[in-house]
C-alpha cells in the first residue's frame, strides 16, 4: 500500500500522477534498483610443493653465520682451490698414476689448509675439500678394482671381447666417479657464493682442521 507524500491519498503503485491532487508519483512508482551483484573471487589454494631429491640432497646444515663477511670475501678464491684440487685429481686419474695424482692434489691443497688457521670460513671448506679427496681416492681404488673383475669376466681373445671389456670398465669409472665430481661442483657454487655448508652424502664425514 502506498500514500502519496503530498496529500496522502492512496495510490495503486505504478501509477504516474496522484488522482486525487495530481502529484507527479513517476519517480516514486519506480522500482528500487537493485545492485549488481559483485563477483565472488575464486579461491586459490596455496600450492604445497614437496621438495625432490635433488633439493633435499644439496640442503646440508648450513655454519654462515659463524663466519664473518670480511673472512668470507677475502677467502673465497681460496677455498675454490681446495675443491679444485680434488677435482684435478679426478681428472688425472685418468690418464696417469694414482700416486702421482694424489701429490698434485695434496700440493695443490696444502695452500688452503695452511690459510685455514686464521680463517673460519676457510676452515670449514679446507675440511670439507680434503674429505672430498679422500673419498675420491677411496672410489677411484674401488672402481679400478670393480672395472679390473669385470674386465676379466667380460675379456675372451678367442671372441675378441677387449672392446666390450673396455666399455665396460669406462661406464664404471664414469659412474663412479661421477659422484665426487657432483660433491665437487657443489662445494665450488657454495665456496663462490659465500656459504659455509657441508657437501651432500659426505659433509658429515669432515676432518677437523685446528686453529
Amino acid at each position: 500500500m502506498a500514500f502519496c507524500p503530498k496529500c496522502g491519498a492512496e495510490y495503486t503503485e505504478g501509477v504516474k500522477f496522484c488522482g486525487k491532487c495530481g502529484n507527479d508519483l513517476s519517480a516514486l512508482s519506480q522500482a528500487p534498483v537493485q545492485p549488481a551483484a559483485q563477483p565472488i573471487p575464486p579461491v586459490v589454494k596455496p600450492i604445497s610443493r614437496t621438495p625432490n631429491f635433488f633439493t633435499k640432497l644439496i640442503d646440508t646444515k648450513d655454519y654462515t653465520d659463524q663466519c664473518e663477511a670480511a673472512d668470507i670475501q677475502a677467502n673465497k678464491v681460496i677455498a675454490i682451490l681446495g675443491y679444485c684440487a680434488a677435482l684435478a685429481y679426478i681428472l688425472l686419474s685418468w690418464f696417469i698414476d694414482n700416486l702421482l695424482c694424489v701429490i698434485i692434489a695434496g700440493a695443490v691443497m696444502i695452500v688452503p689448509i695452511i690459510m685455514a688457521k686464521n680463517s673460519a670460513f676457510l676452515r670449514h671448506h679446507a675440511t670439507q675439500s680434503v674429505t672430498l679427496l679422500l673419498t675420491a681416492i677411496i672410489l677411484h681404488i674401488f672402481d679400478a678394482t670393480l672395472a679390473s673383475l669385470l674386465f676379466g669376466v667380460f675379456y675372451n681373445p678367442w671372441y675378441n671381447q677387449y672392446v666390450v671389456s673396455t666399455i665396460f670398465a669406462w661406464l664404471i669409472h664414469i659412474i663412479v666417479m661421477g659422484i665426487p665430481v657432483f660433491i665437487g661442483v657443489v662445494g665450488i657454487i657454495n665456496a663462490s657464493k659465500g656459504v659455509a655448508k657441508n657437501l651432500p652424502i659426505i659433509g658429515r664425514l669432515k676432518i677437523t682442521i685446528d686453529k
